[in-house]
């Protein structure tokens, strides 16, 4: 295995980004890898060159996105590749102690920066975008999460809208027609009841509203007495004399008749 001089990178970029380590049969050798993708390959200009050089391919790629976190691409379907001895179809989410073959090589990812928990947040989406300037990237995203569901949603206030109690309401005041009407549509125990109230309703009227003073009309309770008595009398006398007229007249009609019927007979 060789690695190319294009994928030499400072350690700034590199921190975090976890290394891949390959089991040679000298020993292990091991390659860090960098922010960006890393390709694997026979190909001269692949980023890590598998031996022997048969063909020109580049059997996979390792992308490492902001966060550190690494995924594995599969670049030619006719190549093997197995993750835990799981063979790839298209890409997965390396996790830190995968064991990767690809052409008779066996190598494993690793990276301390990032754990199981981290990639699981990943994958459903709760970590927000930002430029990652250290390792520590996950944790203060994390953190920011954590504080923002703390923090409570602004609520618009709703507008208060004042409505009068019926207490507060003015009283509606029915018309004789509605009231007639009311009244004849009510059966008989509702409409004794409704003339019962109107009755009681009546009386609790005070007496200063009903009864005018006598200074107002400007004669004493004497004087009303004597005119209803008057009055009374005119009244009698005048029924009195129009029985009178009508009996004058009904006699001298039978009169007349029984005048008729002797002249006739």
């Amino acid at each position: 295995m060789e690695n190319s001089s294009s994928s030499c990178s400072s350690e700034s970029d590199s921190e975090g980004c976890g290394y891949l380590v390959f089991f040679m049969k000298k020993g292990e050798q091991s390659y860090t890898l960098v922010e960006g993708e890393t390709t694997i390959g026979s190909s001269v200009d692949a980023d890590i060159r598998l031996m022997p050089q048969t063909a020109p391919i580049h059997y996979c790629s390792i992308d490492v996105n902001e966060y550190g976190i690494a995924t594995l691409f599969n670049k030619c379907t006719a190549s093997l590749i197995k993750v835990n001895e799981a063979p790839l179809k298209d890409h997965t989410i390396l996790r830190s102690g995968d064991f990767i073959q690809l052409q008779g090589k066996k190598f494993q990812y690793l990276n301390d920066f990032i754990t199981n928990k981290d990639i699981d947040e990943f994958i459903k989406g709760r970590l927000a975008p930002s430029h990652r300037k250290s390792t520590t990237i996950l944790k203060s995203a994390r953190q920011s999460i954590s504080s923002a569901k703390k923090t409570p949603m602004s609520s618009k206030k709703s507008p208060t809208l004042k409505t009068k109690t019926p207490s507060q309401l003015p009283l509606r005041r029915q018309t004789r027609k509605s009231e007639s009407i009311i009244h004849s549509k009510l059966p008989n125990s509702d409409k004794k009841s409704k003339r019962y109230s109107a009755i009681s309703f009546n009386t609790r009227k005070s007496p200063q509203s009903t009864r005018k003073s006598p200074q107002s009309t400007g004669k004493s309770p004497q004087s009303t007495g004597k005119l209803n008595i008057s009055t009374r009398r005119s009244v009698n006398e005048n029924l009195r004399r129009l029985s009178l007229s009508n009996a004058r007249k009904i006699s001298h009609e039978y009169q007349k008749i029984q005048s008729t019927y002797a002249e006739k007979t």
